[in-house]
């Protein structure tokens, strides 16, 4: 049974320090909920709808302990981003996922990468549409198969995998076959990988694959029928993680990767052709990195970053300035020995929300679930932005007026005129 523990305390505020001009803005978080996994050894964390209802549900593959296998954690939404869960035991040690519809019947299914001892299979289950896990197809996937993605990769309709190998190194592509059965297509050579994530870089089309390795992170271009070659490099470095999204808003996807011991985060942005320049690169002080994500948290158009420390037991946000910096960083402290993040919009509200998974020093697993506090609503009539609708917001809005400042266009119609006044006086006199 799950056992929940919600941290005392105020709300935890975070803001994040902008640049002058930048566009970062400060996000919010509630207190930690923390939920305890079935087994001890959480590594990675995925989200989707898994039972139909009640909005976004993770998915924990927790390796349990060398002496012993590890189960999978469903923790399931109760529609408000508090969660209950559905386990299912493993005789092996799951460690990595990757999640879609690989029979297509509707229902999100599971991959999950054996990855304990001399673990070297990937395991499908088949969703029975209640978040019931019914095994399915065993891959042979190399040494380690230590990540995963699930990617339509030869352009028809069936969901495909590209799983990343720790100890035998590479990359094996499986075509799927709409069924949930699996064909090897292709053995990438690549050195002990660490981290595996995609996006079309190129535009073609097709995904193609970000590679984190022992001793560099780079792109693996798809030739459009799911088999891959080498792309250009994002970072050097072990890679403890690696992401990817839109971090300067032109539309192109770039890339991201964070060095496992030493926490160097690079960003290289792509120009849509396959080719990437580096964008920024910033020492976080990081000791051991063992995952990367990217997305927006604050709704501004420019994808932020965050990363797990599993010795320092935080998650760390930097927040996008838009402009090739970051700013200062936010710190979610969580429980014990952090190692997988995941964000997804948990509480139905809009907003992303962090979920962060804990080692715990060999116990049970903890979820902490971190909820944005969405940001107060605009006030237009607030025009001085004091936080205040009074008088000297008239006067501000009239000198703006009186001088065709074109922030007086207040009904947004292209043009500074008494129609503007207008405005601005009935949503002035309504209070907002």
């Amino acid at each position: 049974m799950t056992r929940t523990r919600i941290v005392a305390g105020a709300l935890l505020a975070v803001v994040g320090t902008c640049a002058a001009g930048a566009h970062a803005q400060s996000v919010q978080f509630r207190p930690r909920a923390s939920y305890e996994a079935a087994s001890s050894g959480p590594h990675q964390l995925r989200v989707a709808d898994f039972d139909g209802v009640d909005g976004l549900d993770i998915l924990v593959p927790a390796a349990g302990t060398d002496s012993g296998p590890g189960e999978v954690t469903l923790l399931l939404n109760n529609g408000n981003g508090t969660f209950g869960d559905n386990s299912f035991a493993t005789n092996y040690h799951p460690w990595a996922s990757a999640v879609g519809d690989y029979d297509e019947d509707g229902c999100i299914d599971a991959a999950i990468c054996d990855s304990g001892g001399s673990g070297s299979a990937v395991h499908v289950y088949h969703n029975n549409c209640s978040a019931g896990m019914n095994p399915g197809a065993v891959l042979t996937a190399g040494s380690f198969p230590i990540d995963a993605v699930a990617l339509r990769l030869d352009g028809d309709a069936h969901l495909d995998l590209a799983v990343a190998n720790n100890v035998s190194g590479g990359v094996k592509v499986f075509l799927g076959d709409g069924l949930g059965g699996f064909t090897l297509l292709q053995n990438f050579g690549a050195g002990n990988c660490t981290a595996l994530d995609s996006a079309d870089f190129n535009e073609d089309g097709r995904p193609d694959l970000v590679l984190g390795t022992y001793s560099a992170t780079s792109l693996m271009i798809n030739n459009g029928d799911g088999t891959f070659r080498s792309g250009p490099g994002v970072a050097s470095g072990l890679s403890g993680g690696v992401a990817t999204g839109d971090f300067n808003h032109d539309g192109h996807a770039d890339a991201a990767s964070i060095t496992h011991y030493t926490g160097v985060l690079s960003v290289s942005v792509g120009h849509g052709d396959g080719t990437l320049q580096p964008w920024t690169s910033i020492n976080t002080g990081g000791g051991f990195v063992e995952s990367l994500a990217a997305a927006d948290l604050n709704r501004d158009g420019f994808d932020d970053l965050l990363y797990a420390d599993l010795d320092g037991d935080y998650v760390r946000i930097y927040m996008n300035n838009g402009d090739g910096t970051l700013a200062s960083p936010i710190t979610l402290t969580t429980d014990w020995q952090t190692e997988g993040i995941a964000v997804a919009d948990f509480d139905g509200d809009g907003w992303p929300d962090v979920a962060a998974a804990c080692r715990n020093l060999g116990d049970s697993a903890l979820i902490d679930i971190f909820l944005q506090i969405p940001p107060a609503p605009v006030c237009d009539a607030d025009f001085n932005d004091d936080g205040a609708v009074n008088t000297l917001d008239v006067l501000a809005f009239l000198n703006a007026w009186n001088a065709s400042d074109p922030r007086a266009d207040f009904n947004g119609d292209g043009a500074v005129n008494t129609l503007d006044v207008l405005a601005f006086l009935n949503a002035w006199a309504a209070g907002c």
